[in-house]
């Protein structure tokens, strides 16, 4: 059974992984996504705060680089870490 095919690449697996693990992760070539509950003056004034979900594509020294709302943003490890409530390792294949 597929659970989620897009653009011909379908979802294999999903593994949690602890906040403490994206920079060994990402090292390693695993594409992420992590949940974060925002803070009403995020940044993104029109979406305002709650509940949210973005992609983690690389990181820095800084922090973490996340894809949110079409826009790459670089976050700090503490602004990271203070939002996020959960990481997930995951793993395509080609359909």
């Amino acid at each position: 059974m597929v659970i989620l095919e897009i653009g011909g690449a379908r979802l294999a697996s999903v593994e949690s992984l602890p906040v403490g693990a994206v920079g060994a992760q990402l090292a390693d070539g695993h594409p992420l996504i992590a949940s974060a509950n925002l803070p009403a003056d995020f940044g993104f004034d029109e979406f305002g705060g709650g509940e949210h979900l973005w992609l983690v594509v690389g990181d820095t020294n800084y922090g973490p680089l996340i894809v949110t709302w079409g826009t790459e943003a670089q976050l700090s490890w503490a602004q990271f870490k203070a939002m996020t409530n959960g990481v997930w390792a995951i793993t395509v294949t080609k359909a």
